[in-house]
């Protein structure tokens, strides 16, 4: 089980990938829909992710950065210094 310390780093860290995200695809100026598109699956999938409501993994990330044209490492920098 996890600490609440832990749970709290976890929840702060699923918001700075949910905030970086959607910021990056706005930078792209891309829509929802055209992530979702590339990605596979809906609009609300994505919509979810961005709102912080869809906790994503590592190789999710990965996934949404190769979609959006950046480079995953440049894109977990961002997340970690957010």
């Amino acid at each position: 089980m996890a600490t609440k310390k832990a749970e709290a780093q976890r929840e702060r860290w699923n918001r700075a990938a949910a905030v970086v995200l959607a910021a990056t695809r706005r930078d792209k100026d891309m829509s929802q829909e055209a992530l979702a598109d590339r990605l596979s699956v809906s609009r609300d999938v994505v919509a979810n992710i961005e709102a912080g409501r869809r906790k994503i993994e590592v190789s999710d990330l990965i996934m949404i950065a190769r979609a959006l044209g950046v480079d995953p490492v440049d894109l977990f920098g961002r997340v970690l210094r957010w």
